[in-house]
């Protein structure tokens, strides 16, 4: 059976002539258009466009169905009219999902968001994996690291996120801290394990110090800062974090190239809703107001 969306895909090819001016049509990629109509082909069975230099041209077949295409688009346009009187008396909800430590920073935009928006709920996930944003198991995302390849995903540059390596207060006191990274082996290091220590952050800080004893390892980067704060030894985290704790201390300023790209995240057709919208823009401008934090840029020793 083939996806009944596709039907708006079939409909503006035809009507544009080509795939991208269809793509400008309804807010989508070019490659997502080419991607949709060959699915509702090969779920079909039938060759609907014949494809031409010139652009896509309607077989026989095509031209065939397309009074019923165009009907039952209608007909689904007007079962989701019908429902809009009590959809709209039901509160917007918007799942997000974001790292951990990025949790704390977000919670004041979103308290914010609410008073400025009181009919919108946001639920924040979290999860121990990354949520697939495509397969709809969450809304919006702020994620660090690489950006995602998927055409049919909204990515927004965000001020990029520095790590350095922080210790307690308590332990600065009394082993003293690294002040360059030259000198991390001469401490106890506190190590990653599963996906944790995979973080290019926590690859560079074991690289960084082959000599020092690995103390104490952790598979959340909550646990990591915990065991900091403990006085357990030395680790790296994100300056949004280890900033904004007033019991660590930053050993040095962070190292460029530690820094992670940071990347807020919708479903294209989500992106265009405008109570989406709407926490899209709270959420960047508050993380422009913080480039400054995110950046590490006070993480000095």
């Amino acid at each position: 059976m083939f996806d009944w969306d596709d039907l708006r895909y079939l409909l503006a090819v035809a009507r544009t002539g080509t795939t991208l001016a269809a793509a400008r049509e309804l807010g989508a990629s070019q490659p997502t258009v080419v991607r949709r109509i060959a699915a509702l082909e090969a779920a079909t069975g039938v060759n609907l466009f014949d494809r031409r230099p010139s652009g896509y041209a309607l077989t026989e077949a095509g031209e065939a169905i397309l009074p019923l295409a165009t009907r039952v688009n209608a007909d689904v346009q007007a079962f989701a009219d019908a429902l809009t009187p009590w959809r709209r008396s039901t509160p917007d909800i918007i799942r997000l999902t974001a790292p951990e430590l990025l949790n704390d920073f977000i919670f004041p935009v979103l308290c914010a968001f609410k008073r400025d928006h009181p009919g919108i709920q946001v639920q924040v996930l979290l999860a121990d994996r990354r949520l697939d944003l495509a397969r709809g198991e969450a809304d919006v995302a702020l994620r660090a690291g690489d950006a995602p390849d998927d055409e049919d995903l909204y990515v927004r540059r965000m001020p990029d996120g520095g790590w350095t390596a922080y210790v307690s207060q308590g332990y600065a006191a009394t082993a003293g801290a690294p002040r360059t990274p030259a000198e991390l082996n001469g401490h106890v290091l506190i190590a990653g394990e599963g996906s944790v220590d995979q973080l290019a952050p926590m690859r560079w800080l074991v690289r960084s110090a082959p000599e020092a004893e690995i103390v104490w390892r952790c598979n959340s980067l909550t646990n990591v800062q915990a065991a900091i704060r403990a006085g357990l030894g030395v680790s790296v985290l994100p300056c949004s974090a280890g900033g904004s704790d007033p019991e660590l201390v930053a050993c040095f300023p962070p190292p460029p190239e530690i820094a992670r790209p940071v990347w807020l995240i919708t479903r294209r057709e989500l992106r265009r809703l405008p109570h989406v919208r709407a926490l899209l823009d709270a959420i960047t401008a508050h993380m422009q107001a913080h480039r400054a934090l995110l950046a590490g840029d006070g993480a000095r020793p």
